[in-house]
């Protein structure tokens, strides 16, 4: 038995060994360059989210959301672009209003919208003014 399970101990550790390898391995290989219509290049970038209207990637400058709008048509076609769902998505119901800070003009309407969404608690009604 005891050899048995020597064994079998030596083979656990190879096929974990391999297995970080591996997986090494692959996110070296998903690290590419993109380029935009505009010229712009980002070396070794690493995709982290696809959404509607473009992708969001980390390289070494940090991360940055592409527009597929500024990406080549072979980008678009690769993360399936679609137009319509892009403008669908930027549609969205989402708290952009001018705001000037010093006046506090539209402050309080982006507080109502994050109390409404449940980003603030209900106890945080003293920032509407």
């Amino acid at each position: 038995m005891e050899g048995k399970s020597g064994r079998i101990r030596r083979v656990k550790y190879w096929t974990t060994t391999l297995a970080i390898l591996a997986t090494l391995s692959a996110s070296l290989a998903l690290a590419e360059d993109f380029k935009t219509v505009n010229g712009k290049e980002y070396k070794n970038a690493t995709v982290t989210r696809v959404e509607p209207d473009g992708i969001v990637i980390k390289f070494r400058g940090g991360i940055a959301k592409l527009q597929f709008t500024e990406l080549l048509k072979e980008v678009q076609e690769r993360f399936h672009y679609d137009s319509a769902k892009a403008a669908q998505f930027n549609a969205a119901e989402r708290p952009f209003v001018f705001t000037n800070f010093k006046s506090g003009e539209g402050v309080d309407q982006i507080a109502k919208f994050v109390i409404e969404k449940g980003g603030l608690a209900k106890e945080s009604d003293t920032l509407i003014r």
